[in-house]
């Protein structure tokens, strides 16, 4: 241990619990209790010093050590041989230097209902047991569900807490523990970690701040421009922000679906390209005071058109497309990330 707060409470679970509990420190479920012999093994899994200060959570602005990371893993069921890939995740969060540093901040401080989405590229996703959903919930299986209740303890325990920094109007269980694996083995496409530059070999974690996801389940489309058509316009509504908005969507394709468009010639910069000329919205169905909220370049050509269709997104390459879960002719569509995808995604190092 190092620079740690050590109490005693009675050598019972539930007593454990009942302090945690009273301290603030749990998200409403059961915990394992960071012991010191348990914090030092998740440390040395890690292999970086317990004292190292990874930066700073806000919005309360709580000094994030690795110490501190370890006990909120333990908290939250995970293995230590998970903990490279919480630390890759809390440095994107604690990262100040990006364009816009405030969109962590405001993620946890909204009364929106978008959360933090770990995705998980590269062959750490197999050693770990990190699903891409398929065959059930991320919360059914413990790499997802732990790893993604670790990073949600960090945030709560020193970020800030429901009811006093988190006001979101709408609370969803998923925001608890939201970690998932990019279903590389049956996508016809690079994965996305690639597609950013790094190695097939390399292990990366991408922090989204995105809306509960929407699904899309679409049986009747008979050709690939009618599925990417019907998807443009699901993803392209008043409702929201990201149809008028500085954000940057992204469509989770589902395996079978995915291969469906690869076959018939499409690449992924082609549906990045098709959703960019067609997930649009006419300027009227907005409103004026939507208006405000354009940006500024969308202002001066549309203000004054009311049949002008208003693109998502600025350029083709801000949509974000990869490939998860299982078979069927589902997909998904996860609004609202507000950063680009290089500057949230981060290399894991080796498991030690």
């Amino acid at each position: 241990m190092t620079s740690g707060k050590d109490v005693e409470v009675a050598d019972d679970i539930e007593a454990i619990y009942e302090y945690l509990d009273g301290e603030r420190l749990l998200d409403g479920l059961p915990v394992i209790p960071p012991t010191a012999e348990r914090v030092d093994r998740f440390i040395e899994a890690a292999g970086r010093a317990g004292n190292e200060v990874i930066g700073y959570i806000e919005p309360l602005g709580g000094e994030v050590t690795l110490e501190k990371v370890a006990a909120n893993a333990i908290m939250a069921g995970c293995r230590p041989e998970h903990m490279p890939v919480i630390v890759a995740a809390v440095e994107v969060l604690c990262d100040t230097t990006q364009p816009l540093p405030d969109w962590f901040a405001e993620t946890q401080t909204t009364s929106h209902s978008k959360h933090i989405l770990l995705m998980v590229n590269g062959p750490i996703r197999k050693a770990l047991g990190i699903t891409s959903g398929e065959g059930g919930t991320n919360v059914s299986w413990r790499a997802n569900a732990t790893i993604g209740r670790a990073i949600q303890l960090v945030l709560l325990n020193l970020g800030g807490f429901p009811g006093v920094t988190e006001w979101k109007t709408w609370g969803f269980y998923v925001n608890r523990c939201y970690c998932m694996a990019e279903n590389e083995e049956q996508s016809p496409w690079e994965p996305l970690h690639v597609e950013h530059g790094f190695s097939p070999s390399d292990s990366t974690v991408t922090v989204l701040s995105v809306e509960p996801p929407h699904h899309m389940e679409l049986v009747w489309p008979s050709t690939t421009q009618e599925l990417l058509l019907a998807f443009a316009r699901s993803m392209s509504a008043p409702a929201f922000r990201d149809s008028y908005g500085d954000f940057y969507p992204t469509l989770a394709v589902g395996p079978d679906q995915a291969n469906g468009i690869a076959e018939s010639g499409f690449t992924k910069r082609d549906v990045k390209q098709f959703l960019f000329e067609h997930a649009r919205t006419p300027y009227h169905e907005f409103g004026p005071n939507a208006v405000a909220r354009f940006k500024p370049y969308w202002k001066k050509f549309f203000a004054h058109d009311p049949t002008a269709l208003v693109p998502m997104v600025a350029r083709p390459e801000d949509f974000t497309v990869l490939v998860m879960g299982g078979p069927g002719p589902q997909s998904l569509h996860l609004p609202h990330n507000k950063m680009p995808i290089d500057l949230c995604m981060r290399k894991i190092q080796d498991l030690k």
